[in-house]
This record gives structure tokens, C-alpha cells and sequence, in this order.
């Protein structure tokens, strides 16, 4: 549900068109009219909320230590540049295939594979692909 309002957020409002356009263009967005400052803060006070509300939702679940999630945030952001920056369905894409993905090479040839294949995977996309699976080639976007 939350990753749904997010992306409707994103993708459906002025809100989130503003937010898109300061952070694909500063001087352009300012340009235009769009308060920068304005929206570079409600992006940080958005992901902040995320943030805690991810953390009220497993906290209490599991012992928690400052640099847990490392190899979590590693992998989301791999998810996100498989899926294709500004893509939100690219990206729960990219996780989704990251675990299947991950899952399967285990089950093959053992965990300690796991990562190193996915990190060449990663490449071989990023190589063939550097917008992502899902991403707008770069020359046009606008």
C-alpha cells in the first residue's frame, strides 16, 4: 500500500511532477517558476518519513545495529538501477528478479556464489543497458 501511494504520489500530482523536475533539472525546474529549495525538502522530509516508518515496522521485530542494513541498501540500489532510474514498477521489478535471481544461484551452486553472480549480472546488464531494463534511453528524456 505505502509504495503505491508513493508512486501515486510521484506519478500522479503536481506535487510529484514538481519533485521529478527539480530533481532531473535544478536550474530548469527554477527556471520555470518551481520553488527548488522547497521541493529538494519535501523530498528529504519524505524519504525521512519512509524511513521511519520502515523502521517502527521492523524495529521492535529484530535486534538493530547502525550499519545493519548495508548489504540491504547495496541491493535496493542495484534493484533500482536494473529496473531503471525513475521507474518505480522497474524497480519493485529489479528486486523481484534480484531475489528470484539470487534464489536460484543458491539453490544451484551455493550461497557463496550468490553474490558474486548477481554482481556480474549486474554489470552484464548495466553494460548492455545503462538506463536500466525499464528506463527511458537517455537521449530522450526530457
Amino acid at each position: 500500500m505505502l509504495v503505491a501511494a508513493v508512486w501515486f504520489l510521484l506519478e500522479r500530482t503536481q506535487l510529484g511532477r514538481r519533485m521529478r523536475a527539480v530533481s532531473s533539472d535544478r536550474y530548469m525546474a527554477r527556471a520555470v517558476g518551481i520553488p527548488v529549495g522547497r521541493y529538494v525538502m519535501l523530498s528529504l522530509a519524505l524519504a525521512s518519513a519512509l524511513a521511519g516508518i520502515a523502521g517502527f515496522l521492523l524495529g521492535h521485530q529484530f535486534l538493530v545495529a547502525p550499519t545493519q542494513g548495508a548489504g540491504h541498501m547495496l541491493k535496493a540500489y542495484i534493484a533500482v538501477a536494473i529496473g531503471g532510474w525513475g521507474s518505480v514498477p522497474g524497480a519493485l521489478l529489479g528486486a523481484l528478479g534480484i531475489g528470484l535471481f539470487e534464489t536460484f544461484v543458491s539453490a544451484a551452486v551455493g550461497d557463496a556464489w550468490a553474490s558474486a553472480a548477481l554482481y556480474i549480472a549486474v554489470l552484464a546488464v548495466l553494460v548492455l543497458r545503462p538506463q536500466g531494463l525499464f528506463g527511458e534511453p537517455v537521449g530522450r528524456r526530457a
